[in-house]
């Protein structure tokens, strides 16, 4: 699996799972470079979270202490208590002042600041109730950070590996491998589905020439983009509001998302490709329909499937939208009783 925006280190450092974080689980909180609230991991989730602590009341007179450690100003530093710049090439040492102040045994760093030992020293304070993320995808300095974590208590509190993400699932060493053995001619037929690697991949010029020495090549991006335009065959797939689809975004949380509006193109949905081409006759949906009835279990007749389709996307849609009127039918619902 490709993913523009990988987290392939933050996965191998953590046993080949994305972790779960909880940032409303953590008194200190400490970035290098993780710009969790704006482009990081999941920064919905995680905004929401982050908000938790940092509201303060007559019953709740405390909050969070965030401190950003970051090269560039982001949406998350800029709502840092402590924001301290440094340049790119000093994340790595910066790391590592962190695990020698926190864990220690580690080698010497280069790296010096008065703001990073006071983080340090409060991250001592709450063990157990603190968070310590990074952005970098160096799998040693996420290595570093998940001992930091392992070492604070934090793993089972506000990181949660028995319940993953599944989201940026993309494996770095595959996609380097897939690249050189399209180069090497030894790629039978490549499909790209929703991903742009001659735009967007550090070895852009190497999977251009690896795709023109691969006899089959296939793009179901739903746009002639920069690697679609190189494939042999475009079979586009329709947009994602036009889509039947579901998920899975964290292990154990499932979701559906239905079109809204009906193919504005001479499109087909990819799945729907997928299948035609695997020899199976049945239409996406369908075997959507049929994947759910098996999840389900107890809804089994056809009346009852679609009802409850319709009633998980309304809730999920009042959820979204009018979290205070789903509220209001509840407690309507339960005043009539």
């Amino acid at each position: 699996m490709y993913d523009s925006q990988s987290q392939s280190a933050l996965i191998q450092a953590n046993g080949g799972v994305l972790p779960s974080f909880d940032f409303s689980k953590a008194n200190v909180i400490v970035s290098l470079g993780a710009d969790f609230l704006g482009t990081w991991v999941s920064p919905v989730e995680h905004a929401h979270q982050y908000i938790t602590n940092r509201k303060v009341s007559s019953d709740k007179k405390t909050m969070s202490r965030h401190f950003q450690f970051e090269p560039n100003l982001s949406l998350t530093g800029s709502n840092a208590d402590v924001r301290v710049p440094l340049k790119p090439s000093e994340m790595g040492q910066a790391t590592l002042a962190l695990y020698n102040e926190v864990v220690g045994g580690g080698a010497a760093s280069t790296y010096n600041n008065a703001q990073l030992k006071k983080a340090a020293s409060e991250l001592k304070a709450n063990r157990g109730r603190s968070l310590v993320v990074a952005g970098s995808n160096d799998v040693a300095i996420q290595t570093l950070v998940a001992a930091i974590n392992q070492s604070l208590g934090n793993v089972g509190a506000a990181i949660d590996t028995a319940n993953p993400s599944l989201v940026r699932q993309g494996d770095d060493a595959r996609m380097i491998r897939l690249v050189n053995e399209m180069n090497a001619g030894s790629v039978g037929a490549v499909i790209f589905y929703h991903a742009n690697p001659v735009y967007d991949h550090p070895l852009a010029a190497k999977v251009k020439t690896g795709i023109a020495k691969v006899p089959l090549s296939i793009s179901l991006n739903d746009r002639l983009d920069e690697t679609g335009s190189l494939c042999y065959y475009a079979a586009p797939d329709h947009h994602y509001l036009e889509s039947w689809n579901d998920y899975e975004p964290k292990r154990g949380s499932l979701s559906l998302a239905q079109p809204t509006i009906s193919p504005l193109f001479a499109t087909r949905q990819a799945q729907d490709s997928l299948l035609t081409w695997a020899g199976n006759a049945q239409s996406y949906y369908n075997f959507l329909r049929a994947n759910w009835r098996s999840i389900l279990g107890a809804i089994s007749s056809k009346v009852g499937i679609r009802l409850f389709m319709m009633v998980l996307l309304l809730v999920l849609f009042l959820l979204h939208l009018r979290p205070q009127l789903l509220l209001q039918l509840i407690l309507t619902k339960q005043s009539v009783q």
